[in-house]
């Protein structure tokens, strides 16, 4: 993520991971199972994180 990313999207440096190798890796499988979709719940907003028929992840509000 380049400098003005993080502006436009209004990211703060400070609170960007400092090492990338920390962030956690989860296999979608391990978040979908055998279903093709799933709600994720963030700050009280349900996403809905979707696998199309083409294999691809889609996450939507």
């Amino acid at each position: 993520m380049n400098e003005r990313h993080r502006q436009r999207e209004g990211i703060e440096p400070d609170r960007l991971p400092k090492d990338r190798s920390r962030r956690r890796c989860i296999p979608s499988r391990t978040l979908l199972g055998d279903a093709r979709e799933l709600v994720i719940e963030h700050e009280g907003v349900e996403y809905v994180l979707r696998l199309t028929r083409q294999n691809k992840l889609i996450l939507t509000k």
